[in-house]
């Protein structure tokens, strides 16, 4: 069974990196993170992002002037079943500032972080290994699980758990990020 057959029926919280990767295609990820939207696609699993989400995905392209790659990511973002994007509300600032407070994340992770907590994802799916070094209690019962390239393959791809729970294709190496 493999990481994303684990996920079947949850709640998962995005960050940006995954989504970024899955729509830019990027040959590092792609064999990683397109069963993961493969399994929001089916039904198998939903996923829970922010509006920052929104913000960070939307850069690059609007400043770049490429305006198909922005109406792509506002596709996914604002009409793909499986997916919901959360606008960032007192609450989940609040829970944000507390995160923010307690562990040195930056506000978009941490705004990143509260929203999937505050949704009730039970996982994170992020790109970033400073997150996956926040206690589980901190998050509650998230577990943070980070898109690590492999040092020594030739398709550098790795998903770590800041529980370092779960089954990796052959192609990938499941390694901690706390």
């Amino acid at each position: 069974m493999g990481w994303v057959d684990r996920l079947h029926g949850h709640l998962v919280g995005l960050d940006t990196a995954p989504l970024i990767y899955y729509l830019e295609e990027e040959p590092a990820y792609v064999p990683l993170v397109a069963p993961f939207f493969s399994a929001i696609t089916d039904g198998n699993l939903r996923a829970v992002t922010s509006t920052v989400t929104l913000v960070e995905a939307l850069t690059k392209p609007l400043r770049e002037g490429h305006f198909d790659i922005a109406k792509r990511y506002r596709d996914l973002l604002l009409s793909r079943a499986g997916i919901v994007l959360e606008p960032v509300s007192a609450v989940i600032a609040e829970e944000a500032a507390q995160l923010r407070a307690r562990h040195r994340v930056r506000t978009p992770d941490a705004l990143q972080v509260a929203t999937a907590r505050l949704a009730g994802a039970s996982h994170f799916l992020t790109n970033d290994i400073h997150l996956a070094g926040i206690p589980g209690t901190a998050i509650g019962p998230v577990e943070v699980s980070t898109l690590r390239p492999r040092r020594r393959a030739r398709v550098p791809a790795a998903i770590g758990t800041a529980r370092g729970k779960g089954v990796m294709p052959d192609a990938f190496a499941l390694g901690t990020g706390a």
